[in-house]
């Protein structure tokens, strides 16, 4: 595409060229992986009745609590789309007040029954939720997210979601950071030894010999030796971490067979699971508009000029020179303060940019002649919203 339109100024130059760069360099790279996942995603929201509507009425201080309460006594059906309100607050929910009901659900989940660092997770094993049957209905309800859109559970270690595909995972990807501090100092004395002595007396407590005898090994204390010390790592990690929590998680996989979500992540394990495993996007300029992939490709004057104006006004928000930050731009088209799949953009023949939290849609506006004016009236528009819905 040849240049349409003259930017007035070097930093409209230098964002134009950027975006320019950015985009050329997307186009040489495969789109299969982003066409199929939109594909996954038509087919899984196909699924999802939405008439008539399940309504969902919690206490947001207790979302998870609230949840499982309707869903184990039938008072919701997420075959059915959900709607979300929330007790003494107003608010329709056209989408977004499901999303921040699921971010509340996810935030509880994860300190009620998962251990490990915030973006890896591994279940903790609690044989009371199992006999109510608690991990059924939070797959159910992980389930219901991602097809509806709402960001699914992005919290769990590599090893889990290799189960949940697989019934398989690899201990080698269990990293020291990922075990309770108790572990941790008894796997670090373990390769500390040097000697059978010193391997023997890291057992030597009541403590730690019960946890070899949680796992099974059963080789006396007294024969305990310096080649053991791989395996005496592997087995505790692999017990602690994976095997004593093996009910849970397939009661979890069960779950996630409702609206054949279960069936994708075997059939494109790499794909769906940015819905499962914490992707590791920093956010950023370049973040932000890779949200928008191929759709900004093919523009008129009018929306490239618009478009180069916004690269712009991310380039300032992430440079720190504006009152808003790149956080605030992500907040009020997408109602979440971490980065989604997928976004979309539009652009509006308007003064104010305008948002659907819905659908992760920004609509960029076009009506501005020159980057101050965009920049006053975009800022405006961005830290100005006050809900979740159409802004």
């Amino acid at each position: 595409m040849e240049m349409l339109f003259n930017p007035d100024s070097q930093q409209l130059c230098q964002a134009y060229f950027m975006w320019k760069c950015f985009t050329n360099e997307k186009q040489k790279q495969n789109s299969n992986c982003d066409n199929d996942l939109l594909q996954i995603m038509e087919f899984l929201n196909s699924n999802v009745k939405n008439i008539p509507f399940s309504c969902l009425e919690i206490n947001r201080s207790s979302v998870l609590v609230d949840a499982l309460f309707a869903s184990q006594n039938g008072n919701v059906n997420l075959r059915n789309r959900i709607k979300v309100s929330f007790v003494g607050e107003d608010g329709y929910d056209a989408g977004g007040l499901s999303r921040e009901f699921f971010r509340l659900f996810v935030l509880q989940f994860s300190e009620l029954f998962l251990t490990g660092p915030s973006e890896r997770k591994f279940f903790v094993n609690n044989i009371c939720a199992l006999q109510r049957q608690d991990m059924l209905h939070i797959g159910h309800f992980v389930a219901h997210s991602i097809a509806i859109g709402c960001g699914g559970m992005p919290i769990f270690a590599e090893p889990v979601y290799q189960y949940i595909c697989t019934g398989r995972y690899n201990h080698q990807q269990i990293l020291d950071m990922d075990l309770p501090d108790n572990l941790q100092r008894v796997i670090l004395k373990v390769r500390q030894s040097t000697t059978n002595d010193e391997l023997q007396n890291v057992f030597a407590t009541t403590e730690e010999q019960d946890l070899l005898l949680q796992c099974g090994f059963s080789t006396p204390l007294s024969s305990l030796s310096i080649t053991m010390r791989d395996t005496l790592v592997s087995v505790i990690v692999d017990y602690h971490c994976i095997v004593k929590c093996i009910a849970m998680m397939d009661q979890f996989r069960q779950g996630l067979n409702l609206l054949g979500v279960l069936d994708m992540v075997q059939m494109h394990p790499h794909i769906m699971k940015k819905f499962f495993v914490h992707h590791n996007r920093v956010l950023s300029c370049d973040a932000l508009i890779d949200m928008f992939g191929q759709q900004i490709t093919f523009l008129s004057e009018e929306e490239e000029k618009s478009f180069c104006f916004f690269v712009q006004f991310l380039q300032e928000c992430e440079a720190g020179t504006l009152v808003c930050t790149l956080k605030d731009v992500l907040i009020f088209f997408t109602g979440s303060d971490s980065i989604p799949p997928f976004g979309k953009v539009d652009f509006e023949a308007s003064k104010l940019p305008q948002s659907s939290t819905c659908d992760y849609l920004l609509k960029i506006p076009t009506e501005h002649s020159d980057y101050e004016s965009f920049k006053e009236f975009f800022q405006l528009g961005a830290l100005g919203h006050d809900g979740f819905g159409v802004t």
